[in-house]
């Protein structure tokens, strides 16, 4: 007796969506790790170079506080961020060699020639879709820039 071939479509049809569906599963939570990462990543780097851009420790400050949109915009929350916060350390050479020191806010301004190193450093839980962990994400940025009239406050 020969079958015909409408039910062999439908006969294979439920091993092949038993098979499909972790597959997908494991995929979208891949691809929302990725966007986790990449929203810290983006976040991070795109932090660091405000600061450097600007003059003051304060208005630093104010770019890296910009800058958490990314963390919570729609990658953030698609990639799972969860507790994300990005913090900014200044440092100083006043030598303009490699030697950084931690920047004191509120320090006098000096004439001299001086670089500073802007690094913001990312964290945030991770929580892909379909996962019932999270994972701890670190991301540090550095920006350098020279300032020769020195960091005001």
């Amino acid at each position: 007796m020969r079958r015909k071939e409408e039910g062999q479509h439908i006969a294979e049809f439920g091993p092949a969506l038993l098979i499909a569906i972790p597959l997908i599963a494991i995929m979208l939570s891949c691809l929302s790790l990725g966007a986790g990462v990449g929203a810290l990543a983006l976040g991070s780097q795109h932090a660091a170079r405000e600061a450097a851009a600007t003059g003051t420790y304060t208005l630093a400050e104010t770019r890296v506080n910009e800058n958490l949109a990314t963390l919570t915009g729609p990658i953030g929350k698609f990639g799972g961020i969860q507790n994300g916060r990005l913090i900014l350390t200044v440092e100083e050479s006043p030598t303009g060699d490699t030697n950084f020191i931690q920047h004191t806010r509120g320090g006098s301004i000096d004439p001299a020639n001086k670089v500073y190193r802007y690094k913001v450093r990312g964290e945030c839980q991770i929580k892909p879709i379909f996962w019932w962990f999270t994972v701890p994400c670190v991301y540090e940025s550095t920006g350098i820039v020279e300032h020769p009239e020195g960091l005001g406050v």
